[in-house]
């Protein structure tokens, strides 16, 4: 459950709004309009909305530029936005992650119409694929937006006038410090280590002249010259030009008002706090237990602030059809645990059965600490004879490790089912599909021979990491349990009536190419007897034409190896030198 949320200092929290899609970011128009971004990494078919009541919405700036799930992004629709502010005339900033199209984009638009005003598509040179550009500043009076890269961290500006952009990084001050997320007594983990997440909140002075960040795991709070920046002099000046300001909390966001004064989310202690300009000291605004991870803040002229949370969405927690309404902390969520419980109880040997009904061999991808908690269920797929993937060592992000603890966050989540079942994973699947730009050198490195976070072909192909062919199995979103029932609300009808349409247009293109299938199903929703049901079904169906065959993945990958007419991929070539 998303909620925005006003209030003044030492005031109370008043609800503005609440609703059942996960947050992004929150803006305030100078008329009072509020708008809010979808979180990008929930598939929904509405991105970004304008708040018309507590529980109502409609989509902004039109129906037109929201993107169903189904389909990509164009020039006039969103893909995957999240940062928003709007400026002093009433402009509407939204910077569009571009997880989907592989390419970050900025739009502006006037938030009293909706009529487009400005749009601009990074380089690859700048924002390359992998890039998280999420927050922003605006500086109307010259024609300047100030960005921050947690990914490859950074700051990026683009000049509105001239439609160009221009990046800097390596500074300290861009960087992670080494300093806990704590939240209720409990260090934040990401990767198995502890959270280190670099420059996020960014925002600009009153007058246009001094740009002030921070990374979110840090507590110090930087400012760098803009005139230095919009006066295009050299790296080194412009960074010359950095100051320690003060104080910060660990924060994911940042607003300023015309006193220059900084309010902060205070992500560990749950509000808001703020840094006084005139005592040069940090002070707390408020405190509410409902503000878990406060994504942003924005002020509106009527002096309040408006932050939003999503309520329950703290990163410990596992998102289930329960998670909307948290349980008080310390209450273990009981029926959540059975949701995903349920996978192991039921659906794996449901679907072990069937496998073993059509005398056909699949892939599965483990999470280690999965395993370790079910090593009689992980064990049982091994001795029937299905290959064992890997799927990091927790159900958790790692694209934005370095190199040495990504490895070993790959390496724990393959030693550990290693160890429970006797074989070793030769495949590998990222938390959401989402590499840093080293994963592919670490895979190679670890002795992996495929991996299948790319959705871009029909068949298997190659890509070059060091030089030598490194094969990609593609993933599938169109023939997904996870996108199509729980996040559409598909009937097992449409799921398999999906799947079949799917087949025969395949089916159709083998007669004159390789053409390759990929289903994903898993264990608590693939295995529901409904869904077995449908798969049941379409096993039947497909094998009755002939040359159909049922192959896991370590098999594909072992017979292209030294098929010449297999393709090459450079797309990603720079990253993988």
């Amino acid at each position: 459950m998303v909620s925005i949320a006003a209030c003044k200092k030492a005031d109370e929290l008043k609800v503005v709004g609440e609703f059942s899609f996960r947050p992004g970011n929150v803006t305030i128009s100078p008329s009072g309009k509020v708008f809010a971004t979808v979180h990008p990494l929930v598939s929904t078919s509405t991105q970004l909305i304008r708040v018309t009541g507590e529980k109502t919405f409609v989509p902004f700036p039109s129906s037109e530029w929201q993107r169903d799930a189904k389909s990509m992004a164009t020039d006039h629709s969103f893909d995957t936005p999240l940062g928003v502010t709007v400026d002093e005339a009433g402009i509407l900033w939204v910077i569009d992650l571009g997880l989907g199209l592989g390419k970050t984009r900025l739009f502006a638009f006037d938030s009293e119409t909706g009529a487009e005003t400005f749009s601009f598509t990074f380089p690859e040179s700048l924002a390359p694929k992998g890039s998280f550009i999420q927050d922003l500043a605006v500086d109307l009076k010259n024609g300047f937006v100030y960005l921050a890269d947690i990914a490859d961290p950074g700051m990026l500006v683009v000049n509105v006038n001239a439609k160009t952009a221009r990046r800097f990084k390596s500074h300290p001050s861009f960087a992670s410090e080494n300093t806990d997320m704590v939240i209720d007594g409990k260090v934040i983990n990401f990767g198995g280590k502890p959270a280190r997440v670099a420059i996020n909140p960014i925002t600009i002075s009153a007058d246009k002249e001094t740009v002030f960040y921070g990374a979110m795991n840090g507590k110090t709070w930087y400012s760098i010259s803009a005139k230095a920046i919009r006066d295009g002099l050299s790296d080194d000046a412009i960074f010359a030009t950095i100051k320690v300001v003060g104080n910060k909390p660990i924060s994911d966001g940042v607003a300023t008002d015309a006193t220059n004064d900084h309010y902060f989310t205070n992500i560990p202690d749950k509000g808001i706090d703020v840094w006084n300009n005139k005592k040069n000291a940090l002070e707390m605004v408020i405190r509410d237990s409902r503000l878990d991870w406060s994504d942003n803040v924005a002020i509106g002229k009527d002096g309040y602030l408006y932050i939003v949370f999503e309520a329950g969405g703290q990163p410990e927690g596992a998102e289930s059809p329960f998670s909307g309404n948290p349980l008080p902390k310390g209450q273990p969520d009981f029926i959540a645990e059975s949701w995903f419980n349920y996978g192991a109880n039921e659906g794996t040997l449901r679907l072990l059965n069937l496998w073993d009904k059509h005398g056909i061999k699949v892939t599965s991808h483990i999470v280690g600490q999965a395993a370790v908690r079910n090593p009689s269920v992980v064990k049982a797929i091994a001795d029937r004879g299905h290959e064992i993937a890997a799927h990091g060592m927790y159900w958790s992000s790692q694209w934005h490790l370095n190199y040495e603890d990504e490895k070993k966050f790959i390496k724990e989540g393959v030693d550990v089912v290693e160890k429970i079942t006797g074989k070793r994973a030769v495949g590998y699947n990222c938390n959401w599909m989402r590499r840093s730009k080293n994963t592919l050198k670490i895979l190679q490195e670890l002795g992996f021979s495929y991996h299948i976070d790319d959705v871009s072909r029909d068949e298997p192909f190659f890509v070059k990491v060091k030089g030598r062919n490194f094969t990609v199995i593609p993933y599938t979103m169109r023939n997904n349990d996870i996108v199509n029932l729980e996040g559409k609300g598909w009937s097992p009808d449409q799921f398999l009536q999906q799947l079949k349409y799917d087949f025969d247009a395949l089916y159709e293109e083998g007669k004159n190419s390789r053409r390759m299938m990929s289903i994903s199903l898993h264990d608590r929703m693939g295995g529901m007897p409904s869904i077995a049901q449908v798969i049941d079904q379409f096993i039947q169906y497909a094998k009755k034409q002939s040359g159909v065959v049922f192959m896991r993945k370590d098999e594909i990958a072992k017979i292209i190896a030294t098929d010449s007419r297999v393709p090459v991929d450079n797309t990603e070539l720079e990253f993988n030198k």
